[in-house]
């Protein structure tokens, strides 16, 4: 159903959807987006705005996208019950927080991707609990790009040798030990020559069903996203945040071995006082309604904890990421020092992997994903990376193992 949606709801224009194969508590189906009204492009100094069919394009010299998306729901709020009633959609990169904490990075910004990228949307189709309903208009005829092709199967690279892995793993103990940090989530990114994303996205969605899926097609980039974790949803005035820290491949006994682990029982724990901690920024009424739970996905399983709260009234889009932005379980404990390390010891800047991927609806809803095992594709290549969570007694083969099994699906579908 979301393929019809897609095919006479996407335009040349905009190639954007969300996706849910399978989503814990949720009922989004799916929400696929129309010609856009407005985009809005986050740069270092500015904010683009592109209005009428890219015929206007003004910039605001130190104004920030969010900033200017809390002033646009304010003044244009909907009582629609739908989970998405109009509003903005799009992706914040990884490299946004440093515009948060102000803090000098060791490695140059992207130029292809900027800072935080939304547009504005009155058209699309949405599917709630098996029923659709399309909003705006439809194209008069159906897009050919569903055709599927034949992928030529190339070498995956890396970028860094496995036994460096070992090395930064060294660096990261140090810190640990000295006392910097607690724990560090450090990635190895692979690399790729393919020429179809969206035939990587489908062979992704029918290999690893995932509840936070989605799709961006960019100037410059596509984003294939794949991923199993939320970030934050507001619902009404309900905020939600649903951590992943603990993996184990599949398995009855792995599933056993993953809920008496030790280490990996005292390392989510800490995650979710970080994640609550950043929630109690914006909520009142804290608690933690499902706690360490294993979800299984095609290649690996995890554990899962859900924490919510009533929302503090006058929270804005700024305020949702300026205190949940980036996830703290893919950066490490505490956040900001973890940032500044991984910053240090990964070899390249991570860009839009470990950013989010969402909307902000013109109702109040929001959810924003964490984008992990999804695929990037500039320039004719795709760059897939994938974490683990370095903690002191961490053994670096058994890390590096559990990255290769959270890239397998993703280097399957893309090659």
């Amino acid at each position: 159903m979301i393929m019809d949606a897609i095919q006479c709801f996407n335009s040349h224009e905009s190639n954007f959807f969300l996706d849910s194969q399978s989503n814990p508590g949720g009922k989004l189906d799916y929400l696929v987006f129309g010609k856009p009204k407005m985009k809005l492009i986050q740069w270092h100094d500015r904010l683009e705005i592109i209005e009428n069919d890219e015929n206007e394009k003004r910039e605001l010299k130190n104004e920030n996208i969010f900033d200017f998306i809390s002033g646009y729901l304010s003044k244009n709020k909907s009582d629609s019950n739908q989970l998405f009633s109009g509003g903005f959609a799009g992706y914040i990169p990884y490299d946004y927080a440093w515009k948060i904490e102000s803090l000098q990075m060791a490695k140059p910004f992207s130029k292809a991707i900027p800072l935080a990228e939304f547009h504005l949307f009155e058209d699309y189709a949405i599917s709630e609990n098996g029923k659709q309903t399309i909003v705006g208009k439809m194209n008069k005829r159906k897009r050919k790009f569903m055709e599927k092709t034949q992928m030529q199967k190339t070498q995956v690279k890396t970028a860094y040798p496995k036994n460096e892995f070992e090395s930064i793993i060294k660096k990261a103990r140090e810190y640990i030990k000295k006392g910097d940090i607690y724990q560090a989530n450090l990635s190895q990114r692979f690399e790729t020559t393919v020429t179809n994303p969206f035939q990587t996205y489908l062979n992704l969605r029918a290999a690893n069903p995932s509840p936070y899926s989605g799709y961006f097609a960019g100037n410059n980039f596509t984003l294939v996203c794949n991923s199993p974790e939320r970030l934050f949803c507001k619902r009404g005035d309900v905020i939600s945040t649903r951590p992943i820290a603990g993996t184990r491949k599949p398995g009855e006994q792995q599933k056993l071995n993953l809920r008496r682990s030790v280490k990996e029982n005292a390392e989510h724990i800490m995650l979710v006082d970080l994640e609550r901690n950043d929630l109690g920024k914006l909520a009142k009424e804290i608690e933690v309604d499902e706690l360490m739970s294993v979800e299984k996905y095609s290649r690996v399983q995890h554990l899962v904890t859900n924490i919510r709260g009533v929302a503090r009234e006058g929270i804005g889009a700024k305020e949702i990421v300026h205190a949940m932005f980036p996830g703290g379980t893919i950066t490490g404990c505490p956040k900001v020092r973890a940032m500044e390390i991984i910053d240090e010891l990964e070899p390249c800047r991570r860009g839009l992997y470990t950013g989010s991927l969402g909307y902000f609806s013109l109702n109040g809803n929001v959810d924003l994903n964490i984008i992990i095992r999804s695929p990037i594709f500039i320039g004719g290549k795709a760059y897939l990376h994938a974490g683990a969570g370095i903690v002191y007694d961490s053994q670096w083969e058994r890390e590096y193992n559990e990255i290769l099994s959270k890239a397998q699906a993703m280097m399957q579908a893309v090659v």
